[in-house]
């Protein structure tokens, strides 16, 4: 846009306004129209608008939120528009049955004046990864959705049939889940299966291959308000969650269990209960052998070979360690460790201390300690909030658990000594 012309703040919610009105249409070239990009961008468009059309959403919206200048930080309107400074634009949007709120996704767009009609076109569009839930797979390129009783499946078209036959047990998972903890106004995940290096792009950090999957929270806005002139976007006490699952390790698990593995895939079951349990307990925010144990052991409660691979791989880790003397840490950094062996140790310790409570105090009890431990949050006292969890739920006091927890594990791996 050349510098000087006017932009007002009634004029980027018009335009808001009518890009939603595109998205409720579900006409691509209308959306199009409000787009000045060359081919490569006006495709990706073309394919973004399919993928946000294809999934079943409640809710599509454009809000302008911000007025951004050169170096990205906020400003406010003047009525002079300089070709260097952009708007921020959130496309807010709830997949149904899936997303208790919505949820926004931020973009931050350069503007200009179409010759013709002299209304505005978008000429320049980009993610933020720091800002809202970016990116999503419709970001990245094209997307399949698949559907089920209890998922919104989003994956790369070429994967279409591989997905389609995993489709049943990863059903089965989320069906288990959210059974077994249920969440209100949920009855289906959204599950983004991809590659490695898109797992990697999505989750924006770490390298390729580090993640099977991970659980992403996301910030809910449940009403637009105002501010200034423009949306109001700010982050609520509300949350959405998707899952991304890394699309061959998925398969080649099920291919080890078989794809009519007991209680389903259990890589779903285990991102799915940190799903469950992140929108369960918005503010908590409990201990880290805690979210990884209980997701852990779900993962693998429903079949014998997953259990059983579970505790011979426990039993390999802790020969390099010895036998526990203490619960897994609770800090993330004390739980990282010093190497992947740590972690590794770490996070099949976790796991295995569920496997105890399960087979001395049984399942359905296992379950409400898990959902009773997540209510902790980031300010209690966690010691404090351990004991009281577990006097409410088996009756017995952190030292006598600890106590009972490492007998366990010498009395299972008698060949391990207590290390150095």
């Amino acid at each position: 846009m050349p510098a000087g012309d006017e932009l007002t703040d009634e004029d980027l919610q018009a335009f808001g306004a009518r890009l939603t009105d595109a998205l409720e249409s579900g006409d691509v070239e209308h959306w199009l129209s409000y787009f000045a990009l060359d081919d490569e961008q006006t495709e990706r468009q073309r394919q973004w608008f399919t993928a946000v059309q294809a999934v079943p959403m409640e809710v599509r919206e454009m809000h302008p939120t911000l007025w951004l200048g050169p170096d990205g930080a906020e400003v406010g309107a003047d009525g002079e528009w300089s070709s260097e400074e952009r708007v921020r634009f959130g496309f807010r949007h709830q997949v149904s049955g899936a997303d208790p709120v919505p949820s926004v996704e931020l973009y931050d767009v350069g503007l200009e004046r179409s010759e013709d009609d002299g209304g505005l076109r978008i000429n320049d569009l980009a993610g933020d990864p720091d800002q809202g839930d970016y990116p999503q797979l419709w970001d990245v390129g094209p997307v399949e959705v698949l559907e089920s009783d209890h998922l919104v499946v989003l994956t790369d078209p070429e994967q279409r049939e591989l997905v389609r036959e995993l489709l049943p047990s990863l059903d089965l998972a989320a069906a288990e889940t959210l059974s077994e903890v249920p969440v209100d106004g949920v009855d289906r995940m959204v599950v983004t299966l991809t590659s490695a290096e898109r797992v990697a792009t999505l989750f924006g950090e770490g390298e390729v291959n580090e993640l099977a999957g991970f659980a992403m929270p996301v910030t809910g806005i449940r009403e637009v308000g105002q501010y200034d002139g423009l949306a109001d976007l700010d982050p609520t006490d509300d949350l959405t969650v998707r899952l991304v699952l890394d699309l061959e390790y998925t398969a080649d698990e099920l291919d080890n269990y078989g794809e009519d593995v007991a209680g389903g895939s259990p890589l779903l079951r285990h991102e799915g209960m940190h799903l469950a349990m992140l929108l369960r307990h918005l503010e908590a925010n409990p201990p880290k052998w805690v979210s990884e144990g209980f997701a852990g052991w779900f993962e693998v409660a429903a079949a014998d070979e997953p259990a059983e691979d579970l505790e011979w791989w426990y039993g390999v880790l802790l020969k390099g360690a010895g036998l526990p003397t203490e619960l897994p840490p609770s800090l993330w950094l004390a739980f990282e460790g010093e190497g992947p062996m740590d972690i590794d140790r770490n996070y099949a310790a976790s796991a295995m201390v569920f496997r105890y409570v399960e087979e001395t105090y049984g399942y359905e009890t296992t379950v409400a300690l898990g959902d009773r431990l997540h209510q902790i949050a980031l300010w209690d006292d966690w010691d404090g909030a351990i004991d009281d969890a577990l006097h409410e739920q088996l009756g017995t006091g952190s030292a006598e658990f600890v106590d009972g927890w490492t007998a366990w594990v010498a009395d299972r791996y008698p060949d391990v000594g207590s290390g150095d």
